[in-house]
């Protein structure tokens, strides 16, 4: 009896285990998405104000799309941009 309690128990625990899991993944999913998501519509949001005439606000709204996409090369880019070093990263 008492062995038939202890893997019960240990069922038990790793079926919690696996909810667990299961619930991270899917928190991680929707980070993702969100995450992308917001990237891509903003670029495009960004483009289309570019076009319509409002460039600065554009401008903005793409590096902003940008830094989410890929944060480390908009930083070594404005890194260099304020450095004044400009033909470094083609700015």
């Amino acid at each position: 009896m008492v062995l038939l309690t202890s893997v019960r128990g240990e069922i038990i625990r790793q079926n919690e285990t696996v909810v667990t899991n299961n619930h991270k993944r899917n928190l991680e999913k929707a980070e993702l998405v969100s995450k992308y998501g917001l990237s891509v519509l903003s670029l495009f949001t960004g483009a289309f104000l570019v076009y319509s005439g409002i460039i600065w606000a554009g401008l903005l709204i793409v590096g902003a799309g940008l830094y989410n996409i890929a944060p480390k090369y908009v930083m070594t880019a404005l890194r260099a941009y304020v450095k004044g070093d400009k033909d470094d990263q083609g700015l």
